[in-house]
């Protein structure tokens, strides 16, 4: 009897609607589970290359800078519009690295 009934359920389009509902339901939401982690994956590869690029940036920018006299790092702070006077206060620094 229990298996009449069984096979009577399963034949009736209401149940096999309802379970294709659930099943679309099922994929859909197994379908956005990929995309949003396959987005979350993206956005930090994008950070981390960002920060790369940002990284290898500062270091040229230090290997440039260590290259600098005092007098060549102060006349670029102060042309590059730094806080520093520029009445001659650059020049002081002048000769000073070689003695």
């Amino acid at each position: 009897m229990l298996a009449k009934l069984a096979g009577s359920l399963l034949g009736s389009p209401y149940v096999v609607a309802a379970l294709a509902a659930l099943l679309g339901v099922g994929a859909l939401l197994w379908t956005l589970r990929d995309v949003r982690q396959g987005g979350y994956e993206e956005r930090v590869a994008e950070e981390l290359r960002e920060e790369l690029s940002a990284l290898r940036e500062r270091n040229r920018d230090d290997a440039r800078i260590r290259k600098l006299s005092d007098y060549e790092l102060c006349r670029d702070y102060v042309r590059g519009g730094g806080e520093l006077p520029d009445g001659g206060a650059c020049e002081q620094l002048r000769g000073l690295h070689g003695q």
